[in-house]
Parts: structure tokens; sequence; C-alpha cells
């Protein structure tokens, strides 16, 4: 959509309304204009380091230790000009977008493993990171908001915006445990399971901005409001397979898979606007009484029966 956009002849204008504008034309709010040709444009991209080792011990085990370095650096954005107030697409920080900010996303972890993996009837994988993601950019989905508008969006519509907002991305987790693995009996029964703990995220404090309702201004500096709480999950598979049958020769295997069984309902999404307008003086008015309050939770326990059947 905003690529044939961007490179095609459209061109629009945005004005805002508080009436009806079909009775009274007059009186409306310049939003911006759109101009549709990119010039200079370099395409997303990020510079990667990763170093690794792996050891394996003794005959059916292996260990390894993983560090990361991941940073962004171009994105292609658009944003209104501050003399015209035409939106213009670009890469923040040069070209037309250059009054506003370099982007940055920088994510480093560091993963330690440790696999099973020639067991006859047991094998498994766990993981532990520790990881960091820091930044003033959360990514093409618009995590901030919960709005998916690549390359678009809020992001960069007002500098207001870019006050307090480095810090600790949305998807910040610092540490996440991970365990997976199966084990085999001679019955043709096969047990599986994955586990996974994790900490929480980041939150923030979001106020309005005067100038243009639909876009959010940090009150604090970003990812300093708190965090949503750890969260764990565990899930269940079994199969048996038809051809341990004797006599059987069906290429067919019966599946249960049980998800969340202990399920602790915690949010996973929380509310982080905590004012929704601004008065005539610039201060904070009309606060938000779902500010911290959960819009999302961790899913229920859910079974699921199916059959497999190979041809």
């Amino acid at each position: 959509m905003f690529t044939s956009f961007y490179f095609g002849p459209l061109e629009q204008v945005f004005f805002l309304y508080f009436h009806n504008p079909v009775a009274d034309p007059n009186g409306g709010v310049l939003l911006g204009g759109a101009q549709s040709t990119a010039k200079d444009l370099s395409g997303q991209h990020y510079d990667e380091v990763t170093l690794g080792y792996e050891r394996q011990l003794q005959e059916d085990f292996k260990l390894g230790v993983h560090g990361v370095y991941r940073t962004i650096r171009e994105i292609i954005q658009d944003a209104p000009d501050p003399t015209t107030g035409i939106i213009l697409p670009g890469n923040p920080g040069r070209g037309v977008l250059h009054f506003l900010p370099k982007p940055k996303r920088e994510y480093t972890a560091l993963e330690i493993t440790l696999e099973k993996i020639r067991g006859k009837n047991f094998n498994f994988m766990t993981s532990y990171v520790l990881s960091r993601n820091y930044g003033n950019f959360t990514g093409l989905y618009d995590s901030d908001l919960r709005i998916s508008v690549p390359h678009s969006g809020s992001t960069y519509d007002r500098p207001e915006q870019f006050i307090n907002g480095t810090g600790l991305l949305p998807n910040n987790r610092t540490h996440v445990f991970k365990f997976s693995g199966y084990y085999k009996l001679n019955s043709g029964l096969v047990a599986g399971t994955s586990f996974i703990w994790q900490t929480g995220t980041p939150l923030n404090e979001f106020g309005a901005l005067a100038a243009d309702p639909f876009v959010y201004v940090f009150l604090r500096p970003r990812g300093t409001a708190g965090r949503t709480s750890s969260i764990w999950d565990l899930n269940f598979r079994l199969t048996y397979d038809f051809n341990r049958l004797a006599g059987s020769t069906a290429n067919a295997k019966l599946i249960l898979d049980i998800f969340h069984p202990f399920s602790q309902r915690q949010p996973v999404n929380i509310e982080q606007k905590r004012y929704l307008a601004v008065d005539a003086n610039g201060n904070q008015v009309g606060e938000n009484p779902n500010y911290l309050k959960p819009l999302l939770y961790q899913p229920p326990m859910t079974v699921r029966l199916g059959l497999e059947v190979g041809f």
C-alpha cells in the first residue's frame, strides 16, 4: 500500500473537522499533506555481529554459548515537514527528513543452550537468554500504540514525541528460559512438553498532544513506568503411532495437544495512555480511567485432538 503511494502520482491533504464539513467547509485544522515521490531513499536494514561457541559433552550432550549485537542503520518512514506540513517519505536523520533524529534500536543478548541430541528415548533442548533491547524505534509494528502501519503510522509525526522517547523498547524481556523435550515409549507413545518463563516488559506513561490528537508524548523516559509481571507457560503433546500395532499397515498418528493447562491468566498487555487531552495552557487533562489496567491476558487452557495420516 505505502510503496505504491510513495512512488505513484497520488497527492493528498488531510484536514480535521470538529463539525460537519459538508455543511461548513471552513474551520478545518490542517494535519498535513502528502508528497508521493521518495527521493534518495535507502532500504531499511540493520547490522548484526554474532559470536558463538559449541562443545560436545560426552556422547549425547551439546553445550553452546552465543552472543548477539544487532543495530538498526536505516528505516523508511513518513513525517510532516515542520515548515510546510507536507508529509514526506524518507530516511529519518538525513535527506528530506534531516530534521528528525536517527533511528536507534540496539539489541544485545547472551544465550546459553544445552541439548541432548542422540538419546534413544529421551531428548531435550533448553536455553537461557539475557538480553536488552534499547532505542527509540519499536519496529515495523508500532507496539507503543498497538497499530500495524509499516513505514508510516504515528512514530515520527511530531518532534515532541522524541522527548523522553529513548529507552527500553516494548518487547524487552531481560530474562527468558525455555525447555522443550520428548520421551519415546516402546509402545509407540511419545510424550512431549514445552515450557517458557520470561520476565515482564517495560511500561510507559503516555500523554496527549494538542497539535495532533492521533499521537502521544512520553511523560517520563521510555520504559520507566514499571513492568508487566513475569509469566510462564507449559504445554504438552501426546502422539501414538498406529504402525506399532501388531499387523497394522496404517501410516497414521493420533495426536493430543494440551495448551496452557496451568494458565496464570496474567496480563500481557496493559493500557499505557494516562491522559487523553491537553488544555489551553498545555497541561495534560482527561485522565484515562483505564490507565495501567489490563487489555489482554494469557490464553486459557485448550485441548486439541487430531489425526495425522500419510499417503
